[in-house]
């Protein structure tokens, strides 16, 4: 065997090799894609950053890059079920709906419906007539997070808002006079 037939030779088993190790690499991104787990995230990053500095190599990192903000998504969708405020929903809204992954943006919105339902029985306030229990049920839930909005020009009018039992929003202005004391009379004019 000649030197020329050598290195041919080992040519080949290197490129061989090489290919082998793409094949491997893109099979464990293809799980990666479904699994959106960190463990087998380290562990195909790791596989990547053994590789030779080269195109294969930048587009598999930049790939990474895209499932790693994906599975960061997930995470935070997944503690804001648990621990998310109004803030917190609202945000990952937004990004979950910038996704384009079908499976996973349906199941990121149906986890963000799952917050929006917890959000709504911890944070609203049941308005009933006077007397509580009454035959004419909830009247309105009203957000205690909601913060009034002054009535341009006019300090102390406040625009507010009720959501009624069937889903409606409804708007009401509120008038409290300065130098408020006691036990004051309520007004309503319809």
């Amino acid at each position: 065997m000649t030197d020329t037939d050598y290195e041919s030779c080992l040519n080949i088993s290197v490129t061989t090799a090489f290919g082998s190790r793409q094949r491997e690499i893109d099979d464990n991104l293809d799980r990666l894609k479904t699994s959106l787990s960190e463990v087998d995230y380290q562990s195909v990053l790791s596989q990547v950053n053994k590789l030779d500095d080269g195109e294969y190599k930048k587009s598999k990192l930049a790939e990474l890059e895209s499932i790693k903000k994906k599975i960061d998504l997930k995470k935070e969708v997944e503690l804001a079920v648990r621990n998310g405020n109004e803030n917190t929903y609202n945000d990952l809204l937004v990004r979950v709906n910038e996704l384009e992954d079908g499976d996973l943006k349906t199941k990121l919105l149906a986890n963000l419906e799952t917050l929006r339902k917890r959000l709504n029985d911890e944070n609203a306030r049941k308005i009933s007539p006077p007397g509580g229990n009454s035959d004419y049920g909830l009247v309105a839930n009203i957000s205690p997070n909601y913060t009034p909005k002054p009535l341009d020009g006019h300090e102390n009018i406040t625009v507010n808002y009720y959501t009624a039992s069937n889903g409606k929003r409804f708007t009401f202005w509120i008038y409290l006079p300065e130098n408020m004391s006691g036990n004051l009379p309520l007004s309503v004019y319809l």
